[in-house]
């Protein structure tokens, strides 16, 4: 028998992970939320969502948007840090 591969598995490693599966494991315990679906899933669902907004501290290339400079690198570019690569070493 075929297991089915995880769409989020490249996820599973970010400490986000099991931030959001242990609070998830919580409010089922407490009876707060009743799962429909695998807790991979919706787990992964939501670090990828976080992950898209980058909103994690370490997060994974995401393949849903464009490629978008950190924050440090936007204000190192205000503070004129970013050297211009025609200039750079040749």
């Amino acid at each position: 028998m075929k297991t089915k591969k995880n769409a989020y598995q490249e996820f599973e490693g970010l400490p986000a992970w099991a931030v959001i599966e242990q609070a998830i494991e919580s409010l089922v315990q407490n009876k707060d939320l009743i799962e429909q679906t695998d807790r991979r899933y919706i787990v992964g669902l939501l670090v990828r969502r976080l992950n898209e907004k980058e909103m994690l501290t370490t997060g994974v290339p995401c393949p849903y948007r464009k490629h978008r400079r950190s924050q440090k690198q936007r204000a190192k570019d205000k503070k004129g840090g970013r050297k211009d690569k025609s200039r750079a070493k040749r």
